[in-house]
């Protein structure tokens, strides 16, 4: 008997592991969280931030954005493919 509910311990214990690995491995950051721009010429992160209507502080979407893309700083390039949060 003790045999027994020793495996059945393992074995649920063995699930839950199981569930859990699973679970990790099929949840995560959405794609649909970002929206990919193209930056057009004339194009500043503000004038991007007011045409794709970011919610919240404009000040703090644009050091997002930033921190999103890498920039070291505010220049952009036509053509440059940046992410936004949506």
């Amino acid at each position: 008997m003790a045999r027994f509910l020793k495996n059945l311990v393992g074995g649920i214990i063995c699930l839950i592991l199981l569930v859990t690995l699973v679970n990790a491995a099929t949840t995560g950051c959405p794609e649909e969280a970002y929206e990919e721009v193209v930056v057009a010429p004339g194009d500043t992160l503000w004038s991007i931030v007011r045409r794709h209507g970011v919610q919240g502080d404009p000040r703090r979407m644009i050091d997002e954005i930033r921190r999103l893309n890498s920039l070291a700083d505010a220049r952009l390039h036509p053509g440059q493919k940046l992410l936004l949060p949506r």
